[in-house]
């Protein structure tokens, strides 16, 4: 009889077993939104929500008159390089003009639920 010192040797049909982790690895830490979650709060309060960003109203009004009175100044324009400016002002006026019409419509769907509730 040999000595069982040598390698064993193995079936090449058999399955190989799964991989296993040899270092536990931590895991990382779940990241959340708060704005999503129900653990920070839960219900949305509109009037405060409304109040802490009723600055950026004003800041798109600013833009939009900024961008009108830049549109006003290039629409004579015959160089390449302003005509492209031209198109992107008019681009993000258009963009604008869909963000209210957008908003608009949330806010009457919004009106219409609290009605019929």
């Amino acid at each position: 009889m040999v000595k069982s010192t040598r390698p064993v040797e193995t079936n090449a049909r058999t399955p190989v077993s799964t991989f296993r982790q040899a270092i536990q690895v931590q895991k990382k830490p779940e990241r959340r939104d708060p704005r999503f979650s129900d653990i920070s709060g839960g219900v949305l309060n509109e009037g405060l929500y409304e109040g802490g960003y009723s600055w950026l109203g004003d800041l798109r009004e600013q833009e939009e008159k900024q961008l009108k009175q830049e549109a006003k100044k290039l629409r004579s324009a015959k160089r390449p390089e302003v005509l492209e400016r031209r198109e992107e002002v008019h681009q993000q006026l258009n963009e604008y003009k869909q963000e209210r019409t957008g908003r608009k419509t949330i806010e009457t769907r919004g009106k219409k639920a609290a009605l019929s509730q």
